[in-house]
């Protein structure tokens, strides 16, 4: 009965990691590819070092309709991006 238990566990785990991943390919931009960035916290106590973890930075994304090729299309862009379609041909609508 345990091991029936323990498949069943499993089971879940995988389900809630395949949906993690998921969510983790939503943060990225769709025309330039900026992604999740990782690194290193350093705490500091006077002159040092504490502690280090990791952290995670995510790209500054925003929802927006573009005309791509005279079609318009709502993307994930990033903020970087959208600063330079205003400066290009690519047209914010």
């Amino acid at each position: 009965m345990l091991r029936k238990e323990g498949t069943v566990c499993r089971q879940k785990q995988i389900a809630n990691y395949s949906k993690t991943i998921e969510v983790r390919n939503l943060a990225k931009c769709e025309l330039c590819g900026k992604t999740t960035t990782f690194g290193k916290s350093v705490s500091h106590r006077s002159i040092y070092v504490t502690g280090r973890c990791g952290k995670k930075v995510y790209p500054n994304l925003k929802k927006t309709t573009v005309a791509v090729n005279g079609v318009r299309k709502k993307l994930t862009v990033c903020t970087r991006c959208l600063r330079t379609s205003r400066k290009t041909n690519l047209q914010r609508q």
